[in-house]
C-alpha cells in the first residue's frame, strides 16, 4: 500500500487543519454559517495547467481562470479553506513528498531479481589460407539473464530505511507548509481587517473635520473667530483627507497580498468579516517553558529534521556496506540460429544455459568508497548541528513571541484606555463648544487627539492578533494536555 496515498494526504491536511482550526481559528473569528455555499475553484488535482503550458503567459492565464464567487465577506476559516485548496506552496510541498515516495520504491527494487531480455544478430565472415577454415555465416537469436543480490552487508536495507525516513521528513515538511500557510493567511487577514477599520475611521474623521472646517468658516465670516481658527481647521481637514487616501491605498494593497496568499491574482475583490475582540488573559512563564518543551517534540519542522538525521544515519550504513563484498547469484539462457553461406550445410541451431554464484569485492578503488563514507559521516554531523540550531531557534521564537504577545496585550489595553479617554474628552469639549464655553481650536485639537488614539487602538489590536498568531505558529501545535493553556492563549 502506498505510504503517501491520496488518502494519506487528506488525513494529514485534516489533522493539521482541524487541530489548528479547533484551537485557533474558531475563537479568533466569528464563525457564522454561510447562507449560501461559496463557489471555489475546481479540485486542485484536475485544475492544474497542462504540463505543456510552460510559458509565463499561460501560467498567468491559468491563475486568472481560477475564479471564486463571493456572495458575502469571508471569515478566517473560509479563507484558510480557500488557501489550502489553491495555494501553490502546499502543492509544491506535496509534490516533493511524492518524489520521496518514489525513491522508496527505487530503493526496494534491489530486493527483487533483475531480469534482462535481449536479442542479437551477427553476420560473420573470415577468409583463411585454408579454405576449410573460412567462416561465412549469420547467427541470430534471443537471450535472457537473471541476477539476484544475496548479500551486500546491509546496504540495500539501509537504502530503504533512509528513503522511508526521508519520506517521513518530507511529510512533516508538508505539515509545516500547511502551518506556514495558515499563519500567512491569518496575518494577511488581520492586516486587511485593520486597514478596513482604518478606512472606516478615516472616512468618519474626514466627514467630521469637514464639518469643523465649515463651522470655522461660518464663524470667521460672522467675525466670531480669527483667521488662525480657519487655518487650524483647514490643516486638520487636509490631514484627514491624506489619511483617508492612504487608508484607501492600503486596502487595495492588503487585498492583493491576501489574494496572493490564497493563490489567486491580485485583481479579485475580497471582503472579510470582523473577528471577535475579547482581551486574552496573560500566560505565565511556566506555561511558556512547557510550550517550548512540547514544541521540540511536535513542531513539524523539528520532526522533519529529526527524521532527516535518522535517514542520514542510514546513509552512513549504506556507504559502509560499499566497503565490503557483494554476493550475487544468476543464470542465463540463449537460443541461436545459424545460416551458412558458400558451404553445403543446412540451417543449424543451439541452446546455451548457465548458472553462477558471484562474489565481487572492490579491494582498491582509489579510496573512493572510503571517502564516500567519510562524506556521509560529515553530513551526519552537519544534520546534528542543523537540528540543534533549529531547536535553539524554535525555543527562541516561542520565547520572543511570548514576550511580543505580552507587550502587544499591554499596548492594546493602554491604547483602548487612551481611546476611551480621548473620546470622553472630545465629547466633553464638544458639549462645551456647543454651549459656547470652549473655543473651536480646543475642539479641533481634541478631535485630532481622538483620531490619533483611534488609529493607535486599531494598530495595537492588529499587533495583538498577529502576535497571538505568531505565538501559536511558533509552538507548532497545542496539545490536549494543555487545554487550560489553549483556552488562555486563544481566549478570543
Amino acid at each position: 500500500m502506498s505510504i503517501v496515498s491520496a488518502r494519506f494526504r487528506l488525513v494529514v491536511v485534516q489533522l493539521i487543519s482541524s487541530a489548528l482550526f479547533i484551537l485557533l481559528v474558531p475563537m479568533l473569528v466569528s464563525c457564522s454559517t454561510p447562507k449560501a455555499p461559496l463557489n471555489y475553484s475546481e479540485n486542485w488535482k484536475s485544475s492544474k495547467f497542462s504540463k505543456n503550458s510552460e510559458t509565463k503567459n499561460q501560467i498567468w492565464d491559468y491563475l486568472q481562470e481560477k475564479k471564486i464567487t463571493i456572495s458575502k465577506p469571508l471569515n478566517l476559516i473560509e479563507l484558510i479553506d480557500i488557501a489550502l485548496f489553491n495555494s501553490p506552496s502546499t502543492h509544491l510541498a506535496w509534490e516533493a513528498t511524492r518524489v520521496k515516495e518514489a525513491e522508496i520504491y527505487q530503493a526496494k527494487s534491489k530486493f527483487y531479481p533483475q531480469l534482462t531480455i535481449s536479442a542479437s544478430a551477427q553476420r560473420e565472415k573470415a577468409e583463411a589460407n585454408q579454405p576449410t577454415a573460412d567462416i561465412n555465416d549469420f547467427k541470430y537469436g534471443p537471450a535472457s539473464q537473471i541476477t539476484y543480490l544475496l548479500l551486500d552487508f546491509g546496504g540495500r536495507k539501509a537504502d530503504v530505511e533512509e528513503a522511508s525516513l526521508r519520506l517521513l521528513a518530507a511529510n512533516f515538511q508538508f505539515n509545516q507548509s500547511i502551518q506556514d500557510l495558515l499563519l500567512e493567511v491569518e496575518k494577511s487577514y488581520y492586516v486587511l481587517y485593520s486597514n478596513q477599520s482604518e478606512l472606516k475611521a478615516a472616512r468618519i474623521n474626514l466627514k467630521e473635520t469637514r464639518l469643523l472646517l465649515n463651522a470655522a468658516q461660518q464663524k470667521f465670516q460672522a467675525g466670531l473667530v480669527s483667521k488662525l481658527n480657519i487655518l487650524e481647521a483647514q490643516y486638520n481637514y487636509d490631514n484627514s483627507a491624506y489619511n483617508f487616501q492612504k487608508a484607501s491605498s492600503n486596502i487595495k494593497i492588503a487585498k492583493a497580498n491576501l489574494a496572493q496568499v490564497l493563490g489567486f491574482p491580485p485583481n479579485i475583490n475580497l471582503e472579510v468579516t470582523t473577528p471577535l475582540r475579547e482581551i486574552p488573559t496573560d500566560i505565565s512563564s511556566q506555561d511558556i517553558h512547557q510550550l517550548i518543551k512540547t514544541s521540540l517534540t511536535s513542531k513539524p519542522n523539528i520532526m522533519s529534521l529529526k527524521k532527516t538525521l535518522q535517514a542520514q544515519k542510514e546513509a552512513v550504513k549504506a556507504a559502509s556496506s560499499d566497503l565490503w563484498p557483494e554476493i550475487t547469484i544468476g543464470g542465463s539462457a540463449a537460443k541461436n540460429w545459424y545460416k551458412y553461406y558458400n558451404l553445403q550445410k543446412e540451417y543449424n541451431n543451439d541452446s546455451e544455459y548457465a548458472g553462477y554464484l558471484n562474489v565481487t569485492w572492490n579491494i582498491f578503488d582509489g579510496f573512493y568508497n572510503l571517502n564516500k563514507k567519510q562524506a556521509q559521516e560529515a553530513t551526519l554531523e552537519a544534520e546534528y548541528q542543523k537540528l540543534s540550531q533549529a531547536e535553539l531557534t524554535a525555543s527562541l521564537n516561542i520565547w520572543t513571541n511570548y514576550y511580543a504577545f505580552k507587550t502587544a496585550r499591554k499596548e492594546y489595553t493602554s491604547a483602548k484606555a487612551s481611546f476611551n479617554n480621548a473620546k470622553a474628552i472630545y465629547n466633553s469639549i464638544s458639549e462645551n463648544y456647543q454651549a459656547g464655553l470652549k473655543d473651536i481650536l480646543d475642539l479641533i485639537k481634541t478631535k485630532s487627539q481622538l483620531s490619533e488614539a483611534s488609529s493607535n487602538l486599531i494598530q495595537s489590536e492588529n499587533n495583538l492578533f498577529i502576535s497571538l498568531a505568531n505565538l501559536a505558529h511558533a509552538t507548532g501545535s497545542i496539545t490536549k494536555r494543555k487545554k487550560e493553556l489553549s483556552t488562555t492563549l486563544l481566549n478570543y
